[in-house]
């Protein structure tokens, strides 16, 4: 998403861009490391341009939604959620879902929900 499209009257509201968690307060997107405002860091042009990523509440995600998961950050299979975990990520293996699973699922170092068109794809 980019900046214009993150709804500043949401307070709490949080995405990542610049290796760094963003929040809403009080209208303004603040960095969460130090609560400077954010074009203290970055020119207007810098802003514009960059991809913010949401930052995703995994307590808050129901089993069975798609997700995408990696080893290494880079290569993306396509799983269903099973749970969030003492900080992990467990994703129903061999793109199960709970109904078919058995029960195995698998811990992910990386995982994403998934963009729309990537909803849409066919492999």
């Amino acid at each position: 998403m980019k900046i214009w499209e993150i709804d500043l009257s949401k307070d709490g509201k949080k995405v990542k861009a610049f290796e760094e968690v963003w929040e809403v307060r009080n209208g303004d997107l603040r960095s969460i490391e130090d609560l400077s405002f954010i074009e203290k860091y970055r020119s207007l042009k810098a802003l514009l341009e960059t991809d913010f990523e949401p930052v995703v509440d995994w307590s808050e995600i129901e089993v069975d939604t798609p997700i995408l998961t990696s080893s290494d950050g880079e290569n993306w299979t396509r799983r269903y959620f099973a749970e969030y975990k003492g900080g992990k990520i467990y994703a129903w293996n061999n793109g199960c879902t709970r109904w078919t699973s058995e029960g195995v699922k698998t811990f992910w170092k990386y995982a994403k929900l998934p963009t729309e068109d990537e909803l849409k794809k066919i492999i």
